[in-house]
């Protein structure tokens, strides 16, 4: 149902700002003392919340399949991941909350940038990645990386002071690049099969300046 209404919310958005060419709805201009930047900022608003709504869905399904986790019968669903979308997705649903936090929330995919001149503290978005960088996916459940990333930053500003950072900072290992690793056939969840070249692991790092845990909590 939340579902449904913000789809509702971002169609009416979208026709006031004449996102649908053709659509009679466009003719009707926008509302008045309302500027196309507010519009655009609720829509990319209820996109979150339908966003976050879903992802509510996955968890409860993990609930639900708890007993299949005691008999150790759960079965990761494997998808392509567009993992760099993926991760400045998962940054944007924390943004409101950040602000209000006061912490300055970044994903760093410099490391990622190489050969490219962005200059020193600069960051860039993962549409400006080298381009054999930039076509990368990852295989994995999806729901379950994005829940896994999701409590990490939660966490990061729950213990994060006012006007403190947490950076996400993102590599990858370049071992097997260096090897002619031999092409992988790996079977979906919807049953596709594809062919990968493995390149090497993507490093994710969640940094705060939150107090830490101890050695003994970290066992």
């Amino acid at each position: 149902t939340v579902c449904m209404g913000v789809t509702l919310l971002q169609h009416d958005f979208a026709n006031c700002l004449g996102l649908r060419k053709g659509d009679k709805a466009n003719t009707l201009g926008h509302p008045k003392n309302t500027s196309k930047e507010q519009i655009e900022e609720w829509m990319s608003l209820s996109s979150q919340i339908c966003q976050n709504a879903e992802e509510a869905v996955g968890v409860l399904n993990d609930l639900l399949n708890y007993d299949k986790i005691q008999m150790g019968a759960l079965v990761l669903e494997l998808n392509a991941i567009p993992i760099w979308n993926a991760l400045e997705m998962a940054i944007s649903e924390f943004t409101i909350d950040a602000k209000v936090r006061k912490v300055h929330l970044e994903l760093d995919l410099t490391p990622l940038a190489t050969g490219l001149n962005i200059g020193r503290g600069r960051n860039i978005k993962a549409s400006r990645l080298p381009a054999g960088v930039r076509r990368c996916k990852i295989v994995g459940d999806n729901i379950r990386i994005a829940q896994v990333l999701r409590n990490l930053i939660s966490n990061g500003l729950k213990f994060t002071k006012e006007q403190g950072n947490l950076i996400v900072r993102v590599s990858e290992t370049t071992s097997i690049r260096k090897k002619k690793a031999k092409t992988q056939e790996i079977t979906l969840n919807d049953e596709q099969q594809i062919a990968l070249n493995p390149r090497g692991q993507v490093i994710i790092e969640v940094i705060d300046d939150g107090v830490g845990m101890t050695p003994e909590q970290a066992k």
